[in-house]
């Protein structure tokens, strides 16, 4: 109704539980005119901006009100915004005058139909607390009745080539209102259409007509474009070569039908023998080729010799080939240069972009600095190169390049230990415009210092080509551009040389071993080396004595091993040829050495080879046979854990050797780091028993510490004058110290006693020598001997006993005679 929409409103209201409730309807912005619940007239309060109808009774209510909301303009198109109450089911209908385009937010599928002038539109909402609705003046149903305006802008692309003028049209249309399926162009006379494609894929076929007397090109969309067109017509007039340089002709350019204004461009080439000269123009006005657009510009065939530019007047260019003339071809050059410096060379890699603005370069010339060697040029369709003796490398093409190509040229200059070294820097001196950026590595420990810079401007390395930086893993050093410049620029850098340091080529992270030993006396071990090798042949591996090889294997592949010349077969050193590589890769050695069997008691030992590189960190584990008590090794390694285990399972093994392999023993794990860095042996060494082995060395322990009591006891007697009882010394063939002799009193000396002193000596280091083996070599217990030793020296300590208790008796005054009774008188 003009300034607001006027709404009959119905809602259904269910009152469940509660007996009374206030039913909130819309807020009090409205205008509202009436309510009934219930077909009843009802009372309206305001509660918190809102309208509100009170409801006395359970179940299911009613409610219509009529109300009118503003309507609002001031953003161009007419709306309302109204506040509703969330409900699962929200249903509207709006009937507006005339024929209106609806659109509601929350989004909605709105159905519109006309009826008597008006438009009435359904829509459905989600649940929402606000609606707002817009509307315009709807598109009329017939797209006939909207008229299309378009603008169309051709650009000509003229190429003479052999019995043709091959003509390429690009035409876009640019539609300002309705829509296009059909495209219409008017043809020149005698042309031929080959081709019309677009580039947005919309062209569905296309035919050659006639209409009024003109012929007409249709091209027919597969759908229709409201916004813009752009087609590729691509056609052809034929054109003998016997009249192309001396007939004219009328350069075919297209028009468009059906627009509101064109305009276009027509831009003649030039091949290598023929180009257009145009000799009548009308319409038309000159520009440069740069008004082209870029898109088109960079796509062109061939050299671009006049451009035309026309606006809506029917535009006519008669041109006539004629022979193109060789031009001298102008180039541009970007060098870019890697300089690095080696130990005894430079070697110097030089990038030429050569972008070539006019004519055809098929020969190149470039400035070499004197006592640079050339080993490679690369150049597109290279057919020679040959450097003079006035440094000018001449680098001759197959065929004429137009446009842009890449040369690169690397050099290289034998250096010795100069202080100072001039960088050799590679030049264009044909190039209208020449322009260099160099960069400067160090493949040796050098220090590069700049001491000479001419015409040179410093930058940062980060401001060099990527593809300058992608040929080193280096830092550059130093960094410079430049512009044309004559004489040419100069660098000169200072070069400090220090010392290398020699590291090894190969280090071993981690080896393991694994080492068994048979009951047949047969140790066969499982190296495996973790090795990281950078240019080392071999791994050097002296193994222990008695060894053989049996096996080898790097990286999981089957390897033989060689024995070094002049290395001993029966403790080889064995040569494993690996590869280089920075990862860790395996490898692998099994090989068996010859040991004492397992007998009653002895001692096991073994030694790990020897390898000619570094070893970062070792663990061994050691595998005997159970049956026996082994005492703890002894080892330079770390014992980590020991004790029962299952033996490890071995790959098949020689048909030469028929070893009774264990099933389970005793596990020993040993571990070092840097192990046998400073030429030391890695080795252990474990005692044992086995069934009467044990009671039989305890009793050597016994016997060896009886006789070295016994022998220092006899020493005692024979050369301290140790006191014997008298019973005893009664019975050696010598005189010796008794308890009644005095204390200062020593045996004589004879021949006897000399011999008995030797027979002591002799036992006593019998005894040593036994203790030595069974407790020192065979670690046997020591309580024997404590036993034996304690036994002894308390059977001294009574002789010493004895002899302080027969000395004070000696010492006691002698008692007096008893007093003879008096006799007795008489009676």
């Amino acid at each position: 109704d003009g300034d607001v929409v006027r709404f009959d409103a119905e809602l259904t209201v269910e009152l469940d539980g509660a007996t009374r409730a206030r039913v909130p309807l819309f807020p009090t912005a409205v205008a509202l005119e009436e309510v009934r619940v219930d077909r009843a007239e009802a009372a309206i309060a305001t509660e918190e901006g809102a309208f509100v109808v009170p409801i006395a009774a359970r179940g299911r209510h009613r409610i219509e009100a009529s109300f009118a909301v503003p309507v609002v303009r001031d953003d161009g198109l007419p709306r309302f915004d109204l506040a509703i109450t969330p409900t699962p089911v929200s249903s509207f209908e709006l009937e507006l005058p005339g024929e209106r385009e609806l659109t509601v937010a929350p989004t909605a599928g709105v159905t519109t139909t006309r009826r008597e002038g008006h438009t009435v539109a359904r829509f459905h909402l989600p649940m929402t607390s606000v609606v707002s609705v817009s509307w315009a003046e709807a598109v009329p149903e017939d797209a006939s009745a909207v008229e299309t305006r378009a603008h169309a802008d051709l650009v000509h692309v003229v190429r003479p080539d052999e019995g043709v003028l091959a003509v390429t049209a690009h035409a876009t249309f640019e539609i300002t209102r309705g829509a296009m399926s059909r495209a219409e162009l008017i043809l020149p006379p005698d042309v031929q259409v080959n081709a019309v494609t677009s580039p947005e894929g919309v062209v569905s076929d296309w035919r050659v007509g006639e209409d009024a007397g003109q012929r007409v090109l249709s091209v027919f969309l597969d759908r229709e474009v409201d916004d813009a067109l752009t087609l590729d017509v691509e056609y052809e007039r034929a054109w003998p070569a016997a009249a192309r340089t001396t007939q004219a002709f009328d350069v075919p350019i297209l028009r468009a039908r059906e627009v509101n204004r064109q305009r276009g461009m027509v831009a003649l080439l030039a091949t290598r023998e023929l180009t257009l000269e145009p000799r009548e123009e009308s319409n038309v006005s000159r520009v440069g080729d740069n008004a082209l657009p870029p898109t088109i510009r960079e796509g062109l065939p061939g050299t671009v010799a006049h451009t035309f530019r026309y606006l809506d007047e029917p535009p006519r260019v008669v041109a006539i080939g004629a022979v193109r003339a060789p031009e001298p071809a102008r180039f541009d050059a970007q060098i870019d240069t890697l300089v690095s410096l080696g130990d005894v060379s430079t070697t110097v890699t030089t990038m030429i972009e050569v972008d070539v603005k006019s004519g055809q370069l098929d020969t190149l010339a470039l400035r070499v600095p004197s006592g640079l060697s050339l080993l490679e040029v690369t150049a597109p369709s290279l057919r020679h190169y040959a450097l003079a003796e006035d440094g000018t490398l001449r680098i001759e093409l197959t065929q004429p390049m137009e446009g842009r190509f890449r040369v690169e040229v690397v050099c290289e200059r034998i250096t010795g230990h100069e202080e100072e070294l001039e960088v050799p820097l590679l030049g264009a001196p044909e190039a209208e415009v020449e322009r260099g950026r160099v960069g400067v590595e160090a493949l040796a420990p050098f220090q590069v210092d700049a001491r000479a810079v001419e015409r040179l401007s410093p930058v940062d390395p980060s401001e060099l080509p990527d593809q300058l930086l992608l040929r080193t893993d280096n830092p550059i050093l130093h960094a410079y551009r430049y512009a044309q410049a004559d004489p040419p620029p100069r660098f000169a850098v200072g070069i400090t040389r220090h010392a290398e340091i020699e590291t090894p080529h190969a280090v071993v992270d981690e080896a393991s071993y694994r080492t068994l030993y048979t009951a047949d006396g047969v140790a066969v071990t499982t190296a495996r080396f973790m090795v990281r090798n950078r240019r080392q042949q071999f791994l050097r591996v002296a193994l222990p004595a008695d060894s053989e090889v049996w096996s080898a294997r790097v990286d999981g592949r089957s390897e033989t091993p060689a024995l070094e010349a002049g290395s001993d077969a029966s403790a080889p050193t064995v040569l494993v040829n690996i590869v280089s590589a920075a990862e860790a890769f395996p490898v692998e050695l099994v090989y068996a050495t010859r040991v004492p069997g397992l007998g009653a008691f002895g001692r096991l030992g073994a030694e790990l080879p020897r390898l000619d590189v570094v070893v970062t960190r070792t663990t061994w584990e050691v595998w005997v046979p159970s049956g026996a008590a082994y005492a703890s090794p002894s080892t330079s390694m770390t014992l980590v854990s020991s004790g029962a285990a299952d033996a490890p399972v071995f790959e098949t093994l020689p048909d030469a050797m028929a070893l009774d392999v264990p099933t389970e023993g005793v596990r020993y794990v040993l571990t070092k780091m840097y192990a046998g860095r400073d030429g030391d042996v890695v080795a252990f060494s474990m005692p044992y028993v086995a069934g009467w082995g044990g009671p039989f060395v305890l009793a050597l322990s016994a016997l060896g510490a009886l006789l070295l009591c016994l022998g220092l006891l006899a020493f005692a007697v024979l050369r301290l004058g140790f006191p014997l009882p008298a019973a005893v010394a009664e019975r050696l063939p010598i005189a010796v110290a008794t308890y009644r002799d005095h204390d200062d009193v020593l045996p004589p000396a004879s021949g006897a006693a000399r011999r008995a002193l030797i027979a002591t000596i002799v036992v006593t280091l019998l005894g040593a020598g036994l203790l030595a083996v069974t407790v020192g070599y065979l670690s046997t217990s020591l309580w024997p001997s404590i036993a034996v030793a304690v036994l002894v020296g308390l059977g001294a300590a009574g002789m010493v006993a004895k002899r302080g208790i027969d000395k004070r008796r000696a010492e006691a005054p002698p008692e007096p005679p008893p007093t003879p009774p008096a006799p007795m008188s008489p009676a």
